[in-house]
């Protein structure tokens, strides 16, 4: 395995599919997605997944092969990504992944704690208790199960801390105690070449209002009207527009409405990503604009 392992990071459009593209010309790549997003099918453009253009340069895999309604985590898609980068090293190509889901890179360059599969019945069990108390509350019941995890989550990090309690449910072991005694690495470090696309925050945001408003005039509404026709009872992917876009379809907003709803939300959440990506992860190149 001489080849190394392409890690290209950053914000959302922050520049790095443009990047990523121009890497695979040049290193014979393959691009495989890191986007916890962009794995669903049916809203390619509203999760701003590869353009028909773009297949047609290189090869792009792992996005919106999963179903909408599917349940999907960080250990589904590193059982399919460490396989397959695997097969791409032996053949003598590049992997090139890239995505901004922080934790999906992470666990990939620094291993991944293995932990049962929660059961429908503790889901549902640890959701009853969610209705029926407050975040201090359910904060309060993980001291006794993962005093760890009490110690290092906020009241309001629900979905962590309710992670911890279906993990000590199922298991009767705190999930720090799997993540400490479980661990499986996949690759050497010195394998992954990491760099983060980290332009000017100004230029972030404002590529963030335009992408939507892009989003808008190529179909989002159509994606976001199908989905609601055919998968009308599901919870849907936390996908940044798609609620928006409901509420619209409802009658509840006007189209300016979700058009400034939706670009605040994706600078809040590109400001998320830039703390995070500043802060867990160590990087070969940092390219200050594309």
């Amino acid at each position: 395995m001489n080849k190394k392992i392409l890690v290209i990071c950053g914000a959302t459009a922050s520049g790095k599919s443009a990047y990523a593209i121009e890497q695979a010309l040049k290193r014979n790549g393959i691009i495989l997605n890191a986007d916890s997003m962009q794995i669903y099918k049916h809203i390619p453009i509203l999760t701003a997944q590869p353009s028909k253009e773009d297949l047609s340069i290189v090869p792009h895999e792992l996005y919106g092969g999963v179903e909408i309604d599917a349940e999907f985590s960080v250990g589904k898609w590193l059982s399919l990504v460490v396989p397959r980068i695997k097969e791409i090293l032996t053949i003598g190509k590049t992997p090139i992944l890239v995505g901004g889901t922080g934790l999906y890179l992470k666990s990939l360059i620094e291993g991944f704690a293995v932990i049962p599969q929660i059961s429908s019945e503790t889901k549902k069990y640890i959701a009853d208790i969610r209705a029926k108390h407050t975040n201090s509350e359910i904060h309060a019941m993980l001291e006794t199960r993962d005093i760890a995890l009490y110690n290092r989550l906020k009241p309001n990090d629900t979905k962590r801390i309710l992670r911890g309690l279906e993990v000590y449910h199922e298991t009767k072991k705190s999930l720090s105690d799997w993540q400490i005694n479980n661990h499986t690495s996949f690759f050497n470090r010195s394998l992954f070449s990491i760099t983060l696309i980290n332009p000017e925050r100004e230029v972030i945001y404002n590529n963030c209002n335009q992408r939507f408003i892009k989003m808008l005039e190529n179909g989002a509404i159509e994606e976001v009207k199908f989905i609601m026709e055919n998968y009308p009872d599901i919870r849907y992917p936390e996908a940044i527009g798609l609620r928006e876009i409901i509420s619209y379809l409802k009658n509840e907003c006007t189209l300016n409405e979700v058009t400034v709803k939706a670009q605040q939300l994706t600078r809040n959440y590109a400001k998320r990503q830039l703390t995070w990506l500043k802060h867990q992860m160590k990087y070969d190149n940092i390219i200050e604009s594309t």
